[in-house]
């Protein structure tokens, strides 16, 4: 009996301290009460008394059941106290994750954008190539039927007259004089070919300035 009385004096000394009000927070004050189901009332004081009194090992594991039972509250409170730092790190990486995913889905639809236009930008580069490249083709279709043109059309006055269509006014008006010029002085000796131009041009004026100072004489 002296037994089971001290034990329920360690249980209130220990209720009473801070910290190990197990009347309050180990027995609810209004029991959820479901159908169908059986649920141990706890005990209350005097009738834990009334066991120690009666089985005193009964009463004392009732006793180490609720010390036991409020140490492992007090490791959940610690473990909750330690783990609530982690756990706003984790919220706050989180939060810091979503921002960069939105960001980078952001970045992504504007690369997506500027590659369609940059694909838009080289297929009109490209059809601006294709007329370049054909506007020379034409214009090299119509250089080489110029060139004919103009070939055709040289060939047709050589033909017609060789010699005067080729060599320029001045070349043909010098070359009569000094022809003239040799006929009178030398009325045998005419040249065969006409294409020697500068040599009777200078026999011409040599042969013109002659005559003029015989006649001084």
């Amino acid at each position: 009996m002296e037994k089971g009385e001290k034990a329920i004096q360690e249980e209130e000394n220990s209720s009473s301290k801070p910290g190990n009000a197990f009347h309050q927070s180990a027995l609810p004050t209004q029991p959820m009460e479901k159908p169908f189901e059986y649920r141990k009332r706890p005990l209350s004081h005097q009738e834990l008394e009334n066991i120690a009194r009666t089985d005193p090992k009964r009463a004392k594991r009732i006793i180490i059941n609720r010390k036991s039972a409020l140490r492992a509250k007090e490791k959940k409170k610690l473990y909750t106290c330690k783990l609530e730092p982690r756990f706003q790190k984790l919220k706050s990486q989180a939060a810091q994750a979503s921002l960069q995913f939105n960001l980078l889905q952001m970045e992504q639809k504007s690369l997506i954008n500027e590659n369609s236009m940059l694909k838009d930008h080289t297929k009109l580069s490209k059809q601006m190539i294709e007329l370049q490249e054909s506007k020379k083709d034409v214009i090299r279709k119509e250089i080489k039927f110029y060139q004919h043109f103009v070939h055709t059309q040289m060939c047709g006055t050589v033909g017609g007259n060789m010699v005067n269509n080729l060599i320029p006014v001045w070349v043909n008006n010098s070359s009569m004089v000094a022809t003239q010029g040799l006929t009178l002085l030398h009325p045998v000796g005419q040249l065969s070919n006409q294409t020697q131009l500068p040599s009777a041009q200078a026999t011409a004026t040599w042969t013109i300035e002659k005559p003029q100072q015989s006649l001084s004489y």
